[in-house]
């Protein structure tokens, strides 16, 4: 009688046999964590969604996006909007006659570390609903957008909507984002169009040509968000690189910013000793040692241990840079101005307003000078706080609304992003703006 092939090869197919159990067991557990549990792992999302594949990167209509608050680690998840956006779903058609607030930004108005209903957007539209004001506050934002790619949503999205008011989101990175595409590397690549002023200072859009790189690129990070079972093997990763990471870093452009701040209270030594320090596999414990050796203030060693302390933010520092001002006649203000006096323009065409918020206040300054990026000096103070003045010139010349961000929003310790608190003390200041521009259209809204 001949023998099976188990009885052949019994080692071979137990071994077979074992394998495919185990792969339909990974299999019945990716479906389960799917339908049961799924988890998000960006809060920027991919290219290769609808909104990606228009904009750059982006999320498919009610997507999962990921919040981790950088203080106290803790996560939360929310869906993205039937569109794509992080919002409540909105009917393009104002079937309520609502008066339409639409706002743009970048990750401070998509709400970078904060819950949805934590975004100042969310909560300025509260604002008004507890005042029985039919008003609508439209989120349309991606974090890491350009002013670029603020004016495409509004031409290709925004305008659906038929706002009455759109406020754009200023955020000082806006400045060089309109630039991404020159970067000869990865990043260049992620625009798949940028604006430019033509030689009869006509604003031009034109077509990234590298952007068909990233679209066929196919990242790590976009082949894990595939599978709920590899997104929890990586944030499991990246939670053990956090946790194992060394609290303090030493680099050449910290060591020139502490001496930047501290002046002449900053001993030559030290430098030299940090840099010595920085060649071998030290703790902290090596730090404080060393500073124990000269004669510090308190201020001095704070100083110290804050910029050396192991923050992303603080790695491309450059020493007194908050010195110099900003020279507002530089081709990325004029690329700036040209870009919103275009949202000008498609905001007349369907007959609403065009106002500026700005992030450039007393919370940002607060969080640059804490950390000690910017000293506490009248100079630094008049250098930084001209951003506003030059945005209030924007916007004086083109006839638009501008909201200074007097009060100052709140951040996290470790992130420039605002905070809860902050999103509140954002929607509290811009509620007001709106109150008092549009108090008699809003009197018609009870």
């Amino acid at each position: 009688m001949e023998k099976s092939k188990f009885d052949r090869y019994p080692k071979l197919t137990m071994t077979g046999l074992i394998l495919i159990g185990l792969v339909l067991v990974i299999f019945i557990f990716e479906l389960s964590l799917r339908f049961i549990s799924p988890i998000a792992v960006s809060n920027v999302g991919f290219v290769d969604t609808v909104n990606g594949k228009t904009y750059g990167w982006g999320f498919n209509p009610n997507a999962l996006v990921r919040i981790e608050d950088p203080d106290t680690g803790k996560v939360t998840q929310d869906n993205v909007n039937n569109r794509g956006w992080r919002d409540q779903n909105r009917s393009l058609i104002n079937k309520k006659n609502s008066f339409r607030i639409l706002v743009l930004g970048d990750s401070l108005t998509f709400g970078f570390i904060v819950p949805r209903t934590g975004t100042f957007t969310q909560l300025l539209e509260n604002k008004f609903l507890k005042r029985n004001l039919n008003v609508e506050v439209i989120n349309i934002s991606y974090s890491g957008w350009s002013t670029s790619q603020q004016l495409e949503a509004l031409k290709l999205e925004g305008v659906l909507y038929k706002p009455d008011v759109v406020l754009v989101h200023f955020c000082i990175n806006d400045l060089d984002e309109n630039f991404r595409y020159e970067d000869p590397g990865k990043f260049g690549n992620r625009v798949p169009f940028y604006h430019q002023i033509s030689k009869n200072n006509k604003l031009v859009r034109r077509t990234n040509a590298r952007f068909v790189l990233e679209q066929k690129a196919i990242t790590r990070k976009y082949l894990i968000s595939k599978s709920e079972i590899l997104k929890r093997l990586w944030l499991a990763n990246l939670s053990f690189k956090h946790q194992t990471q060394p609290t303090y870093d030493i680099s050449l452009n910290k060591i020139n910013q502490i001496k930047h701040i501290l002046d002449n209270k900053f001993p030559k030594q030290l430098a030299r000793d940090l840099i010595k320090l920085n060649r071998t596999n030290f703790q902290a414990s090596d730090i404080y040692k060393l500073l124990s050796k000269f004669n510090l203030s308190k201020n001095s060693i704070s100083v110290v241990l804050r910029l050396l302390e192991n923050r992303p933010f603080l790695k491309e520092i450059v020493a007194g840079v908050e010195n110099k001002p900003d020279n507002f006649s530089d081709r990325r203000w004029l690329l700036y101005e040209a870009i919103i006096r275009e949202m000008q323009n498609v905001c007349e065409s369907i007959g609403c307003d065009l106002a500026i918020s700005s992030d450039h206040g007393k919370g940002r300054y607060k969080w640059q000078k804490e950390w000690y990026i910017t000293k506490d000096d009248d100079i630094s103070r008049t250098n930084f706080f001209s951003i506003n003045k030059n945005l209030g010139r924007i916007a004086n010349k083109l006839g638009i609304g501008f909201v200074a961000a007097k009060r100052g929003s709140p951040r996290a310790r470790n992130d420039s992003h605002i905070n809860l608190e902050g999103n509140e003390v954002l929607a509290d200041e811009l509620f007001n703006f709106f109150m008092f521009k549009y108090k008699n259209r809003f009197k018609d809204l009870n």
